[in-house]
């Protein structure tokens, strides 16, 4: 198993505040936190990063959650 320092996470969310709350919830606890704001950016963190978890909201603009993680899957 990995240790939470060795877990990548990517952070999908438009709003500001929710987005600080679980990066620093996921940050105390040892993760490696990656952050994106919109499905396209998601998509293309995903790509370069490799991230082991994903929270992704569905409201997003340009691609909403359900397509970005359709293509982050693919």
């Amino acid at each position: 198993m990995k240790h939470a320092k060795n877990i990548k996470v990517l952070v999908v969310e438009d709003n500001f505040m929710n987005k600080i709350l679980i990066k620093e919830m996921l940050t105390l606890n040892g993760y490696e936190v990656l952050e994106a704001s919109t499905g396209k950016e998601a998509v293309d963190t995903a790509g370069k990063e490799r991230p082991d978890i994903v929270f992704m909201d569905i409201h997003l603009p340009e691609v909403d959650g359900f397509e970005a993680t359709r293509l982050i899957k693919g």
